[in-house]
């Protein structure tokens, strides 16, 4: 059998694959429908028309992938996404959507270790900004963040899941004396995905859905 065999012809076959993504329309990672059979070339590459899942309620535009055969991924998508901080939830503090934003770009860019190390800085402002004293030692400087992850579980602010996720991402870019024990010398795009996936999730349940519910709660109250 060709490599060439091996590349998905069929909408069923394509269907079968991962074809995982971030939309660039709602932002979420979703598993794309196809519209049609895909177009293949002479090596490993599918080329498609899809819909987010959510082009119905969320009203997400088409897009157009690439799928690779040799890593089961989406390589390509267009429309480009817009990687801004203006285009994340203004709940969420203006330098931390910043670099959070630049992690999005990393990770489009295949930049993989650049999104790890970025994710796990967002991870230590998110805990220095709701923490705020609480998050220094006595001599002012931060705690270290295996300690800011935990204070945030004992404050009450994330859930022992979360924490749990958001401890592996720490372990990303735990710099020690030696390039070599940062361990970001095989950082694959599954796990940068992940990364960036619990990231997003911990920016969720620290500021968009608090934000979420005080404006339902305000809006209910004026209707007394």
């Amino acid at each position: 059998m060709s490599h060439f065999d091996c590349v998905p012809k069929t909408i069923k076959e394509l269907t079968e694959r991962n074809l995982s993504i971030e939309c660039p329309s709602c932002g979420n990672t979703v598993s794309l429908i196809p519209q049609h059979e895909p177009i293949n070339t002479l090596n490993d590459y599918s080329y498609f028309v899809a819909k987010c899942p959510n082009h119905k309620r969320l009203y997400c535009k088409p897009i157009f992938a690439v799928y690779q055969a040799l890593n089961d991924y989406i390589c390509e998508r267009y429309p480009i996404p817009e990687f801004k901080a203006s285009n994340i939830h203004e709940s969420i503090p203006i330098s931390i959507r910043e670099d959070y934003a630049e992690s999005r770009r990393c990770l489009f860019a295949d930049a993989y270790k650049g999104t790890v190390t970025l994710c796990r800085r967002v991870i230590e402002a998110i805990a220095c900004d709701k923490l705020a004293e609480k998050s220094k030692e006595d001599k002012g400087k931060s705690k270290k963040l295996f300690e800011l992850i935990n204070l945030m579980y004992d404050e009450g602010l994330i859930t022992k899941d979360i924490k749990d996720s958001v401890h592996e991402v720490r372990l990303f870019g735990n710099y020690g004396a030696h390039v070599q024990d940062d361990g970001l010398d095989n950082v694959e795009r599954d796990e940068a995905q992940g990364v960036r996936e619990v990231t997003w999730q911990l920016l969720y349940t620290i500021y968009i859905a608090p934000d979420k519910t005080k404006k339902l709660k305000e809006k209910r109250e004026n209707k007394k």
